[in-house]
């Protein structure tokens, strides 16, 4: 359903969710004070819709965007598990091998794509951090060039190109892939 398709839920639910919320977010703030966030859930039951939310600014609605960030990798390796369940993938494959039933490698063969020890990196390795794929967000010098761009625009969105291309321009990496676990955004979004 398209979002203007939905209609809110009864104050009654509305009340129900809030609460629920306000209870959640309350016996975290005792365990946890000075909490810098908040939590909200939007319920979506057939066309109805209803929102609960705390710690919030008090403008927050169902328009409100957040970056995800690392909240998106337990989607990420369900999609890719589900890949795998489905044969489109294959644990072991590195990110240079033929997706199955394709002519595509995993990652493009171009320039921007070169990271360190590319032909060794295999998705199983970017799933459980295990890859040693240079982290932008985590490191110093990363930080740095993601702080340039966010300085003079805020809003700009990231893309997975810039982001290798980086890394591979640097040429950097956290370890052979396979000998260490270091988290990694970067890996991740590969």
């Amino acid at each position: 359903k398209q979002e203007e398709d939905l209609v809110p839920v009864t104050n009654e639910l509305n009340k129900k969710i809030q609460a629920l919320v306000d209870k959640t977010y309350n016996n975290y703030l005792e365990e946890n004070p000075g909490f810098p966030g908040g939590i909200a859930i939007r319920v979506i039951h057939g066309n109805q819709t209803a929102l609960g939310h705390k710690g919030f600014a008090t403008n927050f609605s169902e328009s409100a965007r957040f970056r995800g960030q690392s909240t998106t990798k337990t989607f990420t390796a369900a999609a890719i598990v589900l890949l795998y369940q489905r044969g489109m993938l294959r644990f072991d494959d590195t990110v240079t091998n033929i997706i199955p039933g394709t002519q595509i490698t995993y990652l493009p063969t171009t320039e921007e794509y070169d990271i360190p020890y590319k032909n060794q990196i295999t998705i199983w390795q970017l799933l459980n951090h295990t890859a040693g794929v240079y982290d932008i967000v985590n490191s110093s010098d990363g930080e740095a060039f993601l702080d340039s761009i966010f300085s003079t625009n805020p809003n700009f969105t990231m893309t997975i190109d810039l982001m290798t291309s980086y890394i591979s321009r640097q040429q950097n990496s956290q370890f052979v892939p396979g000998t260490s676990w270091a988290y990694s955004n970067s890996g991740y979004q590969l």
